[in-house]
């Protein structure tokens, strides 16, 4: 794979956001016009690109109460948080991100 020979991170906000849609689909990742994310389909991606880049921080520290902005439903805002933790612990993470190796 290109990203683990280039130790390059890739973040699987896709694959989040397909099982997203195919188990739970409680709040709908599009925008108005079909195309775009909607509130909760940029919190998950971003949320995702966050996991990835600190593989350690533990996302059930954070607070739905804060999340609210993003995330209306606290069962999607929960489906979320398991899906990302799951699907980012099965990633290989580069054994280093210095580009200069």
């Amino acid at each position: 794979m290109s990203s683990q020979i280039n130790k390059a991170l890739v973040s699987p906000a896709g694959e989040v956001w397909k099982a997203y849609e195919l188990e739970n689909n409680l709040e709908n990742l599009y925008g108005i016009d079909g195309f775009h994310p909607s509130k909760i389909g940029s919190f998950l991606s971003a949320l995702t690109l966050f996991k990835t880049i600190y593989p350690d921080k533990n996302l059930e520290d954070l607070s739905f109460q804060k999340s609210k902005t993003w995330v209306t439903d606290k069962r999607s805002y929960m489906a979320i948080i398991a899906l990302i933790d799951t699907i980012t612990s099965k990633q290989e993470l580069p054994t280093s991100h210095n580009q200069t190796d």
